[in-house]
């Protein structure tokens, strides 16, 4: 069944007897031709479900890192858990941690954490040299 609110992308309801009233007599057999058809066609079906099991979105230059999750794809475990003690950790700890991201993504996005954050937001907490802790290893994380 079929079903669209404004704002929304069209929504696909499962065919049961619950949605079944709201069905058309016409709607019910164009369903039927259709399940007919995929039965014969079995190629197609697979065909289209393959090709949405493997789109890929295309590719956006210069995108910002947080913007792109579908681009960069899923972070590993081993990062996860490295992110999740870099969002645990001190300030100094913070500071020396950005060194420790291999990925160059979520290297940019703790020193965004640190520099845009921590810093705004926070600057009474740090010291002269907390902060040239944070700018050394920041550039030596970007180089």
């Amino acid at each position: 069944m079929y079903r669209k609110r404004f704002g929304e992308q069209p929504l696909l309801l499962p065919l049961n007897q619950r949605f079944d009233k709201y069905l058309s007599a016409e709607r019910r057999q164009l369903i039927a031709d259709n399940v007919s058809w995929f039965q014969k066609n079995p190629e197609c079906l697979n065909a289209i479900a393959s090709y949405h099991k493997e789109y890929k979105y295309p590719e956006i230059p210069n995108l910002d890192v947080d913007a792109a999750l579908y681009q960069n794809g899923f972070i590993k475990d081993t990062e996860l858990q490295l992110c999740n003690r870099f969002h645990v950790a001190n300030l100094p700890e913070k500071a020396e941690m950005i060194k420790r991201f291999t990925n160059s993504n979520l290297r940019a996005q703790a020193i965004r954490v640190w520099e845009e954050i921590i810093l705004r937001f926070y600057p009474m907490l740090v010291d002269k040299s907390l902060l040239a802790i944070c700018k050394k290893s920041n550039q030596e994380a970007v180089s």
